[in-house]
């Protein structure tokens, strides 16, 4: 036949708490001092609990209370229970206020995820980081999945807040050695001449790669779309390809000499940054360490006015 575990269902950790400290301390009234209860509460506690288990915990004497055969057994289950409990809730307060996750675009990823784990773990959040599509960014900021994101160019439904981080403008870029690298001003044509690589950013990339497809050209140098814009970057360090990349991407390669900004005549497309994040999430310690930062976010993702 199963267990007929019905008495002891109703079981409360105070009863636990009382019983062990009973047993610690050998006496009801020393016991109930310690977890601040009367002593006639803690004993009727213990009565109920005898009830519930069907024997005899204590056997009380004037002298004291000493643990009964049963006693002894259920002590070792009893402290194990409260300890799995503590441990329980501790976990549980880990997960919720000391690890986060952000979503972020690829493009952005490679660049800002060392700047966010820096700031979380300047307050012991221990952060993990997951790419997506900024429309999916928004997907896992929605049901739960992430914490907090970054998007570009993306509307936000009316449960997300959003805080600007930067407006990103596109960049033509080629290797400090490229032939263009130190022109004064360069057309489409002369760009096309030695090839050109665009970040795939959005439909305003397909239109430019169209607008160079329409300029005559000589040779194999081929217009390409690329999803990447680290990729881009790539090819220009290693290649004499004109690279038409976000700002975001470009910088570090650009403050540390690697490339040079092509002033390439074309329209001035720009990327919106925002933090994203749930409304009622604002208190949230993760979020907030980021969106309090907003200014050491937009750093790394932009170029020092002198060096712009």
């Amino acid at each position: 036949m199963p267990m007929d575990t019905s008495r002891i269902e109703n079981v409360e950790t105070l009863d636990l708490s009382v019983f062990v400290e009973i047993a610690r301390s050998g006496s009801f009234g020393r016991a109930a001092r310690k977890l601040l209860i009367a002593t006639p509460s803690a004993s009727t506690r213990i009565t109920r609990l005898e009830e519930k288990l069907g024997c005899q915990l204590f056997v009380r004497t004037p002298r004291g209370s000493q643990l009964t055969s049963e006693g002894r057994t259920f002590l070792s289950y009893a402290q194990r229970t409260l300890t799995i409990l503590e441990e329980a809730h501790h976990a549980v307060l880990s997960d919720q206020s000391r690890r986060a996750v952000a979503a972020v675009p690829a493009s952005l990823g490679w660049v800002i995820y060392p700047c966010i784990l820096r700031l979380w773990s300047t307050m012991n959040i221990t952060g993990d980081c997951r790419v997506a599509h900024s429309k999916e960014v928004i997907e896992f900021i929605l049901d739960g999945t992430a914490s907090i994101g970054l998007v570009i160019n993306t509307p936000l439904p009316a449960s997300v807040t959003g805080h600007k981080v930067c407006h990103s403008p596109m960049r033509a870029v080629v290797s400090a050695q490229h032939p263009l690298a130190n022109a004064h001003a360069a057309s489409l044509d002369e760009a096309r001449a030695y090839g050109v690589a665009i970040y795939r950013w959005g439909p305003e990339a397909v239109a430019l790669a169209g607008t160079f497809d329409e300029t005559p050209h000589t040779g194999q140098n081929d217009v390409h779309l690329i999803g990447l814009p680290s990729t881009v970057l790539d090819l220009v360090e290693t290649s004499n390809i004109v690279g038409i990349v976000p700002e975001f991407a470009a910088r570090s390669a650009l403050l540390d000499g690697r490339a040079v900004t092509l002033p390439l005549r074309m329209p001035e497309w720009s990327l919106e940054v925002q933090l994203v994040h749930r409304r009622e999430a604002s208190e949230d310690i993760s979020v907030r360490t980021l969106a309090d930062n907003i200014d050491v976010l937009a750093r790394e993702l932009t170029l020092p006015v002198s060096a712009g």
